[in-house]
């Protein structure tokens, strides 16, 4: 990545940057997804935890209910913006919160999951993958992202 990309909470007291590009970002329109956004779907943007970096503050840890292993979101207990999340079964990643970034202009979807529960009003655009369920990742990601990720597991 050329440039580090940065991003922080609504009220400025947590601040993050990223230092390598994410792997890869999807739209989960899931209905678990939908209620912890209060959204009609949440993008998914994978960042290598090596690549991930809280500048300042430090962010709240609740544990929501989940159906397959144990998810935490990290948020600013001043203002109550989501900062970014991980998962058990995602080692290795966090998934900043899209629309904390200070330019959000840069990224897009690359695929969408769970269309089957998505909100009748969202049009997709027809050369963005879509998937009724989950996708395998390596059909989907780009060989580069898998080979990022393959590499921070022998670190």
């Amino acid at each position: 990545m050329e440039t580090v990309r940065k991003g922080s909470c609504l009220c400025g007291a947590i601040h993050y940057q990223i230092t390598a590009e994410p792997l890869f970002t999807h739209a989960c329109h899931c209905t678990t997804c939908q209620k912890i956004t209060g959204t009609s779907y949440w993008l998914s943007m994978f960042v290598l935890a090596q690549d991930f970096e809280i500048l300042t503050g430090t962010p709240t840890i609740i544990k929501p209910p989940q159906e397959h292993g144990v998810a935490k979101k990290h948020f600013c207990e001043k203002c109550g913006c989501n900062i970014y999340g991980t998962h058990s079964f995602l080692k290795n990643l966090v998934l900043p919160a899209t629309g904390t970034f200070n330019d959000t202009s840069w990224f897009q979807p690359q695929a969408h999951i769970f269309i089957r529960s998505k909100q009748p009003w969202v049009h997709i655009n027809d050369d963005v993958p879509q998937f009724d369920k989950l996708y395998q990742r390596e059909s989907v990601w780009p060989q580069d992202s898998i080979d990022r990720l393959t590499a921070s597991f022998q670190q």
